[in-house]
């Protein structure tokens, strides 16, 4: 893991440009990487939470800025549909690439929702069952790997399904006034972000 996470701090400095993070046989062209919509955030999500993604990209948009140099910049949320294809590689330059390039992650982990059937009689529905949702949480691995800080907000009653490093932070997502709180908790602590991210 040490090795995976350094390579990826090597080709962000531009000092590395040949492997792929996911499979080293690939070579890797961040240099190629669409630069016009930095600095970002990615927030990967299902798309039955797209209401609570509004959400989160409004009260971000609204109250991060990355801070450089004397100077403050508006922090935009980013996700997959934010990125074009480029020889029909989605994951390289719609998941990974922006994910390397973040200034942060942030998880809508919320569970699926699914029908139970019986066999032989499909339409007969019998029941549901919540199941958690295996791309998001894939992509959660991969900026983990990458040493990326996630926020990981759970629908009520979830729990993660397991134990994560301290560079994740869950909370429970509720209404907007609760949301705004428990993520202007998180900025407010230098211990997260530093000096760089800042809640205005």
């Amino acid at each position: 893991m040490a090795s995976f996470t350094a390579d990826a701090v090597l080709r962000l400095r531009g000092e590395s440009n040949t492997q792929c993070v996911i499979n080293p046989h690939r070579p890797c062209h961040m240099l190629d990487f669409d630069e016009t919509h930095t600095p970002f955030a990615f927030i990967i999500f299902p798309t039955q939470w797209n209401r609570q993604k509004n959400t989160i990209t409004e009260i971000i948009e609204r109250h991060v800025r990355v801070q450089e140099n004397g100077f403050q910049t508006r922090l935009n949320l980013r996700c997959f549909y934010d990125f074009q294809s480029i020889s029909g590689n989605n994951f390289c330059n719609r998941i990974c690439k922006p994910i390397q390039k973040s200034e942060f992650c942030i998880a809508l982990c919320r569970h699926n929702s699914r029908i139970l059937t019986i066999k032989d009689r499909p339409r007969d529905k019998v029941g549901k069952i919540e199941l958690p949702n295996e791309n998001v949480w894939w992509e959660v691995g991969i900026a983990m790997g990458l040493g990326k800080k996630v926020i990981v907000f759970l629908g009520k009653g979830q729990q993660t399904p397991t134990n994560f490093w301290n560079n994740i932070e869950t909370q429970n997502l509720g209404n907007y006034e609760e949301t705004e709180t428990r993520l202007r908790r998180i900025f407010v602590n230098r211990i997260n972000f530093g000096d760089r991210l800042i809640w205005v």
